[in-house]
């Protein structure tokens, strides 16, 4: 039975089932990409603030 429900919406696209389930994967996806790029600069920032706190250790020996 699940297994029916989750090939109904690539089987049937215009079902509701099918609808349903494009709506929810353009809601996913974005959710995905409006959080995608503060992590990466938040990412970015921490990984430029670590290679400077190892370089001014290294240089400071």
């Amino acid at each position: 039975m699940s297994r029916q429900l989750l090939d109904t919406p690539a089987k049937h696209p215009f079902s509701v089932l099918g609808l349903a389930d494009r709506a929810w994967n353009r809601i996913r996806e974005a959710a995905f990409n409006a959080g995608w790029t503060p992590m990466t600069r938040l990412a970015e920032t921490a990984v430029v603030s670590c290679v400077e706190l190892s370089n001014r250790a290294l240089h400071a020996t």
